[in-house]
């Protein structure tokens, strides 16, 4: 149930992150599930090129990051149902396993029948209760909104992964950042935000 939020290595990665009125640092969300039995790592993501997969911990590191950080609910939010982390991931696998579901281009927040990587997360923990991303990015900059156009983007106030690392409810865990490439996000991040 915990909610790794990345940084990609291709420049579009800097698009989704910075794009939005509050740049933020993130441009991908994946959602860990954890075997209770043979306690392998699965990770839960939506891709453009294949919609909602399983990955497991070495496709997923495979697939170039430039920094990982690893979210958790707060304790104190579920105290009541301690085990919410673990049903919501525990869902999401099964919804993944059972059924493909294609990437949401749209990036359509009210339907889930398509589904873009935020909203795997959001709507594993909506199914217990638990809404995530209590506020919305809004992406207001016309050359932004052309060029997402483009892609088949529809609506521009929505759920962006750099969101989550301001959200309240979940407590940072663990940060990784390659230092090698840290360069390279600064560079796309300046040559977006001109």
């Amino acid at each position: 149930g915990d909610i790794l939020v990345s940084r990609g290595g291709a420049p579009t990665s800097a698009l989704i992150a910075r794009g939005n009125d509050y740049p933020g640092n993130f441009s991908h969300i994946a959602l860990v599930h954890i075997d209770k039995g043979t306690q392998v790592i699965s990770l839960i993501e939506s891709h453009i090129e294949r919609g909602v997969t399983v990955s497991s911990l070495e496709e997923y590191l495979d697939d170039r990051k430039l920094r990982i950080m690893v979210l958790r609910l707060r304790a104190d939010l579920i105290s009541e149902n301690p085990m919410v982390s673990q049903q919501a991931a525990e869902y999401a696998l099964g919804e993944a396993k059972g059924k493909h579901t294609p990437y949401d281009f749209e990036m359509d927040i009210n339907e889930s029948e398509r589904q873009f990587c935020s909203e795997v997360a959001s709507s594993a923990y909506k199914k217990y209760g638990i809404t995530l991303w209590k506020g919305l990015s809004t992406i207001s900059s016309a050359g932004v909104r052309n060029w997402l156009a483009a892609f088949g983007v529809r609506y521009f106030v929505t759920q962006e992964p750099s969101d989550l690392e301001y959200d309240l409810q979940l407590s940072v865990v663990a940060e990784w950042i390659d230092p090698a490439t840290l360069f390279e996000d600064h560079l796309d991040n300046a040559v977006t935000d001109v």
